[in-house]
């Protein structure tokens, strides 16, 4: 018998590059280029409808079955499978049981010689599919972490190898100046350090200037953009910012999920430095942050749900810094201000630009605005 270990192996997760990137390489070390014209069989579970997915699900069993050109080895790829949660069109009970199938196919052993490879981005963990898979195979999952200060952990992580992999060397400073651009999406990643290696050449080591050059600017860290201008109170930047979001196509709610979560951030950083649990230190360009120890602090951590001491020591030095710039009395000020411009985005048919401005206005200048 074949190692069934290696014959049934399932790669999924939320992260949809990397599960992609590595159920290619899963293919390729089971079934070599050279021999995927004739023993190599794809099927695309990236499918919409119930239909489709039993198709989807037939195509596979018949490939299972069925006997390589010239031996019984071969490799069946279900790619992309879109029906393995209890989301549309897994959900439905004719997909249900095409899923069934299957799983009992595999339960009673597929032919010796065949590798069954299934990649895709969820699948119920509580499905006799995903059992049978966990108990008779090879399950990777490839998944954001649960917590935003673990995520960050995950994607640095990730995007060191990926500098590492490419060839190119890269400091904790650039480091953080290309998450700052990038986010956390491992496909932009991947893309923005391939036109960094393009851009340098036989260099190998990446400075800030390159970053600022070359790389691009997610659509989530653009909203970041806008945060630290308001966060730092740089009122023409952040006037600047918010038409030319907006043209690029992102929404003002969108802007708002970045900045409500943001003076939430800015308020509890501003307590912890009236409470000297916490102070920043280096320049404006690359601040740091140093904790003291207090009896308190697990306590109040705990009970907000966030610990900031476990974020970046980077980031949490521009909280510092942006968080200097207000009083408490003005972030909770802002945070109402935020709600209620939340509010009038999506209960008013006033111009989003004009409200967004407004916001930006009343916030950075605080108290003089709202006399006006």
């Amino acid at each position: 018998m074949a190692d069934k270990g290696k014959q049934i192996q399932l790669i999924h997760g939320t992260d949809e590059y990397q599960v992609a990137n590595e159920a290619r390489k899963r293919v390729a070390a089971c079934c070599p280029e050279a021999d995927q014209a004739l023993k190599l069989e794809t099927i695309d579970g990236a499918v919409d409808t119930v239909d489709e997915a039993i198709e989807a699900v037939r195509n596979t069993l018949e490939a299972l079955r069925t006997v390589g050109f010239f031996d019984a080895s071969k490799t069946v790829w279900l790619r992309s499978a879109s029906f393995l949660s209890d989301a549309e069109p897994g959900r439905y009970e004719d997909v249900k049981k095409a899923v069934t199938d299957l799983t009992e196919e595999i339960k009673g052993g597929i032919m010796d010689g065949v590798t069954l490879i299934v990649s895709a981005s969820k699948v119920d963990k509580r499905s006799a599919f995903f059992k049978t898979m966990q108990a008779g195979g090879d399950v990777a999952e490839f998944s954001g972490a649960d917590k935003p200060w673990n995520q960050e952990k995950v994607t640095a992580s990730f995007a060191r190898d990926a500098f590492k992999d490419a060839g190119l060397t890269i400091s904790g400073r650039e480091l953080d100046a290309f998450l700052q651009r990038t986010g956390t999406n491992s496909r932009q990643i991947i893309q923005e350090i391939a036109k960094l290696q393009a851009y340098l050449g036989t260099r190998n080591g990446v400075r800030l200037e390159d970053i600022a050059a070359v790389v691009s600017f997610s659509k989530e860290s653009a909203g970041w953009d806008l945060a630290d201008a308001i966060a730092y109170r740089q009122l023409d930047r952040a006037l600047a910012l918010i038409p030319q979001l907006l043209f690029q196509g992102f929404h003002a709610v969108a802007m708002m999920y970045v900045l409500e979560p943001r003076l939430q951030e800015l308020l509890i950083i501003r307590d912890c430095l009236d409470r000297h649990w916490v102070k920043a230190t280096g320049d404006e360009g690359w601040p740091q942050a140093v904790w003291t120890s207090h009896p308190d602090q697990d306590g109040v951590f705990e009970a907000l749900g966030w610990d900031p001491r476990t974020l970046n020591k980077f980031r949490v030095g521009h909280l510092c810094r942006q968080a200097m710039k207000y009083t408490q009395a003005e972030l909770k000020e802002a945070i109402t201000l935020a709600l209620e411009t939340h509010r009038r985005l999506v209960t008013t048919s006033i111009d989003p630009a004009i409200i967004m401005e407004l916001f930006a206005i009343r916030v950075i200048a605080g108290k003089a605005a709202h006399a006006a």
